[in-house]
Order: C-alpha cells, then structure tokens, then sequence
C-alpha cells in the first residue's frame, strides 16, 4: 500500500506494466525503472503484471490499468482524508444501474444513508446524489469541502428532498452512523437558464458543501447540519460562454413533498393501455351479408413509432361490438383549451353497464376482516360477449409472448394497473357532484382541455382533475393553461433532453391553487378568461377544416 500511496510513482508504473504487456517485454526491466526494491511490492506488482498477461491473451486487455489506478485511489484516500473534492459524478438512476451493483447501490442509498424516497419516486432517483454522500463520508476531512456537478432536479424535485436535508443517517440496529453538512457556507448555482444548455444531456447544477461531522450520536450530529432547502442558489441566465451571464441569488423553492391544492383528491391518472396496437383499432362496417347489429370489422392501428415490432395481424378483420369500442383521448389528443380526436380502443368493457367483469379466484382473502385483496383479478371472459371474449384471449396471447422479461404483470393487470381504469369506470357510472372533467397532460407545456363525453377515457399520458360546474373547469383551464402555472412548476419538475417539462402531474397541485369560489371576482375572471379562450381556440380549430392539424401545429397555434 505504501507504493500505491505515492500517485506520482504508481499511477506511470501500472501504465508502463500494460505496455509491456502489450508488448511482450520483460516486467522485471520496467520495475528496475522504476526503482521497486522492495520485495513485497516487486512481488506483488510482477504478479499483477502476469494477471494482466493473461487477460491479454484471452483479449480482455487495454483498461486494467486504469482499472486498478481506480480501485487503489479510494481506498488509499480514506486512509489520508482530503481538504477538498470537485467531481463530475454517474448521472445515472438507480434502475439504470447494473444489475450486479443496483441491490448494494439501493442498500447504500436506503440503509447507510437513508436518502432513499422510493415508491413512485424510486424509479426517477438518481445516483449522483448517493455519490455525493458516500464520497463526503469516506474520503472528506473534518469541515473538508465538497462541490459537485449533478442533475438540476437534485436542487429541487422530490426524489431528493431527503438528501437536501444535509443530515444522513444508518437504519436499523446494526450499526449507528451518521454524517452532517452544510450546505448554507457557500450558495450553489442553478445553471438552468443558461442558453444553449446543451452541455450535458439534461440541465445542470453545481452544489456546495462543508462536513460538519460524522458520529453516532444521531441528536448531536443531526443539529450541526443545514439543509439545501429552503434556502439561498445562484441563478445563473444569459448565452453560455460569453461575458453577458448574470449571476443572481434568489431564494430556491422545492418541493417538500406536500400538496397545498385541494384539487390534488379529485386528480387521476388513465389507465396504461399497452401494447397499443392490442387496444386501438380502426374500424370499418361490417359488410357480412348477414351481420349482427352494432357490429364492426376491426384492425389494429398500427403506427411508425410502435416500439413493439411483434406480428398482430391474427387480429385483422376481428369482429367488435360497439359495446366494447370507446373513445381514448391520449396526450396528443388535447392541445391549450380544445380536443382533438380522440382514438378508437377496444376494450374488455360493457358500455351500456361501464363493467369490467372480474374473475377473483387468485386473489387473496383478509383472514381478520374476509375483505378479497384485488391482486390477482383477471378478466372473467365468460361474461364477455363472445366476439370480445375471442379477441381478448388473442390479446393476452399475444401479450404474455412478447412483453418484457422483467414484467410479470398480465395484459390486464397492466390495463387495470392500481385499478385506475375501474376508478375511471366508476365515476363514469356515478359521478356524484363532480360531473365535469378536465384533462391535463402528464409530461411538456402543461395543457389543459375539456372532455365532454362522459363514456370516454383517459390513457396514462393524461390526467383528469372532476369539477362541480363548468365555471370550475374554465377557471382551472385558464389556470393550467397559463404562463404563469408553467413558469412557477417548471422548477420542481424534470425535464428531457429537449428541456421539455416531465411529470407535471406530480407537481402541479403542489401550487397552492385555490379550490373554485364562485363569490370571489378573481375566480370569476379567471372562469370567463377560460371559456372565452375555449371558444377561441375550438373556433380556430374547426376553421383549420379537415383532417384535424396534429398536436404539434394545434398547440402551436
């Protein structure tokens, strides 16, 4: 350890040992250049070098070098904890992540940090901030400093709120340990609005951080910590380099993981209903000379960006019941204010009833209470009519021999995923007070429109928010719709590659939006703002003729 505790001498050493690898050459020449003498490490490294021969000639060669130069560095580093570190880590999210190193990463990031948010967050989490506290607590000194490059969503989206605490404790009762920082001794940049922000694949920030201390006295480490937020960031805005950047601090807003809307309790995702090509059809009139009312010849809607290549046409010509043919609106069927037309789907459900008949044999039963747990429902297909019975069968065939190998889920369980398409069928059946939806997108520029066909649904690109009146869903259009809600959310949300808005549904009611009041005079401009531009926009649209502008031109306009 010694040698390798000399960087200016290891580092050039493995370097050279790879070369001689390469080239065939004698190992012990390049240790007498390097001046080796001492026989443990002579040994140890002609050893190294003869492993190295090895993989050469099974051609696994060229990175070991670098590879162990990589492997020795940490470890020689928390030996000798470092006054500073700067880095640049993995932007990588946790279900990303090889297979072999993902269970430790989420052990990491759950059990020694607790960092770990989980549930609907778990997939979006990233490691960098996992990075960020496992480097500050092996390799940092005592009030030693850290800054890092990291995803913009660290400053502010859910996934990291833990994080921003600044205080990372163990769980469990194995062992107790815990780190403290402080973000607050100098301000972090928010690199967002820097224009063209394409240095990296998504925006970009830059946090600051002193350790205050590592202990395993949770009280008093916990109160020497300062969290991320709220607090103080540098904005930085202007064209990327060039003199004209402006650098201001502001107060940094994150979501805290509350909603402060009540409209949050009436919001709803649509069901997933994948593989589309299994769902959505087009239809043409059934010309059998002795066909059955209400009938129609179907094909499955097939699209240049299906990302399932998988054949369907054993579903050509199928026979579908009007019963079972609904109206999908998707993300791209609504744009600012207006529909577009909706998608034709069939669908394992009786129109006239809005039943979805379930078989509940697999699923389990409360021993105490006797209530069934839905977590094994299937579709009953005896009580389909016959036509939907043979498709659905056809689709599920087709599902289980083409879906993904990691998805266990059936065709239904995926259709009915935390039964959100029963919940949409339900209030279908009774709405109660709420009779009004509203649709909202799921990911981009929020966008809001009007459904007013109370049979059709919502896929899960799409929310639906229900209100009493038609004066509370104008008010909540002209909301949604504004510059002003897609100013204030875009800082709690991710965005892509193209700085394009994702998971709005996650942040949207985290604004405090006031429920509907038809006695306050702000409420009712906003109501009569959204009914005009309503009109507007429908108007625009139909003078547009047919067929229909795509999404793209419609939200355009």
């Amino acid at each position: 350890m010694s040698l390798a505790r000399q960087s200016d001498r290891f580092d050039p050493l493995l370097l050279d040992l790879a070369q001689v690898v390469v080239d065939g050459t004698d190992t012990d020449i390049v240790l007498d250049q390097h001046q080796i003498t001492d026989s443990v490490e002579r040994k140890t490294m002609s050893e190294t070098a003869e492993q190295m021969r090895e993989l050469q000639a099974i051609d696994r060669n060229h990175v070991w070098a670098y590879y162990l130069r990589n492997m020795v560095r940490p470890a020689v580093i928390s030996e000798q904890r470092v006054d500073a570190i700067v880095g640049n880590p993995p932007w990588l999210s946790y279900n990303k992540s090889a297979d072999i190193v993902r269970q430790e990463l989420v052990n990491l990031s759950q059990n020694t940090y607790d960092i770990w948010v989980g549930g609907r967050q778990a997939s979006n989490q990233n490691i960098a901030t996992l990075f960020f506290s496992r480097v500050t607590d092996l390799y940092l000194k005592h009030q030693g400093k850290i800054g890092m490059v990291l995803p913009h969503n660290v400053l502010r989206s859910g996934q990291h709120l833990k994080w921003r605490d600044g205080y990372w404790q163990s769980k469990g009762d194995t062992t107790k340990h815990a780190v403290a920082v402080d973000f607050t001794t100098k301000t972090s940049y928010d690199l967002d609005n820097l224009e063209p922000n394409d240095f990296f694949p998504v925006p970009s920030a830059v946090v600051f951080a002193k350790l205050r201390g590592r202990s395993d006295d949770f009280d008093k480490i916990k109160r020497q910590a300062h969290s991320l937020a709220p607090g103080n960031v540098e904005i930085w805005r202007g064209p990327t380099n060039t003199s004209q950047v402006s650098r201001q601090v502001e107060t940094l807003h994150h979501d805290d993981g509350a909603f402060h809307s009540d409209y949050a309790h009436f919001a709803r995702q649509g069901p997933s209903i994948r593989d589309r090509r299994l769902f959505f059809v087009t239809v043409e009139p059934n010309q059998i000379f002795i066909a059955a009312p209400n009938t129609f010849i179907s094909y499955p809607r097939r699209s240049n960006q299906d990302k399932k290549k998988y054949d369907v046409s054993v579903l050509d010509g199928n026979v579908v019941h009007d019963d079972n043919l609904f109206d999908v609106y998707l993300g791209e069927s609504i744009a600012p204010y207006v529909t577009l037309p909706p998608l034709t789907a069939a669908l394992p459900v009786d129109k006239s009833s809005l039943a979805l008949p379930l078989d509940h044999k697999g699923c389990s039963v409360n021993p105490k209470s006797g209530a069934v747990k839905h977590n094994a429902c299937e579709v009953d297909t005896s009580k389909l009519d016959t036509r939907m019975r043979t498709r659905w069968n056809t689709m599920s065939s087709l599902w289980d021999a083409n879906k993904g190998k990691s998805d266990a889920k059936s065709l239904y369980q995926r259709l009915n995923y935390h039964n959100i398409l029963t919940s949409q069928l339900e209030w279908m059946r009774n709405s109660g007070d709420r009779s009004v939806r509203v649709a909202y997108s799921a990911h981009g520029e929020p966008t809001a429109a009007l459904i007013c066909d109370d049979k059709a649904v919502f896929d899960e690109m799409l929310y639906q928010v229900t209100c009493r009146t038609l004066a509370e869903a104008h008010y909540l259009l002209a909301i949604i719709n504004s510059n002003a809600l897609a100013k204030a959310t875009k800082p709690f949300c991710t965005t892509n590659w193209k700085n394009e808005i994702r998971h709005l549904h996650k942040h949207l009611w985290k604004l405090p939006i006031p429920t509907y009041d038809p006695k306050d005079t702000n409420h009712l401009n906003l109501s009569r703002l959204g009914r005009r531009a309503t009109v507007e926009a429908q108007t625009i649209i139909t003078n547009l003729g047919t067929p229909p502008p795509s999404v793209t031109k419609a939200r355009s306009i």
